[in-house]
Order: C-alpha cells, then structure tokens, then sequence
C-alpha cells in the first residue's frame, strides 16, 4: 500500500454517508478518498471497518 492511502485494511473510523453509491452501498468521503460503505445509509455517522483499501477507494462495511 501506498502512503498517499489514507486508510488500512481493518482499520475502524467513523464517517458520514454523504450519498448512494451503485448497488445500495453508502458513499463517503476522506476529502477526494472515497469509501463504498456496505449498510451505510444516506445522512448517517456511523464507525465503519475498512474491508480492502485500494489507491482511490476504499471498501467498508457498518460495525457496531
């Protein structure tokens, strides 16, 4: 991974689901880092846990 990544595999922070991504995943934003969020719903905070950081995106999926 690089350091221009924000995030890690299996790291847990908490976000805002700023919009409906494709296939009824949340999306939210570290500035340009997008995360697709499994279970985030449009206008929630919620903590999420990094499944798979890539170069501009990452995956996640609500915790707790």
């Amino acid at each position: 991974m690089t350091s221009n990544v924000p995030v890690e595999d299996g790291e847990v922070l908490k976000v805002t689901i700023d919009a409906a991504g494709p296939a009824g995943v949340g999306l939210a934003h570290l500035e340009e880092y997008v995360l697709y969020v499994h279970g985030g719903v449009v206008g929630a905070t919620c903590r999420v846990k990094i499944r798979k950081a890539h170069r501009t995106y990452a995956e996640a999926e609500v915790v707790g």
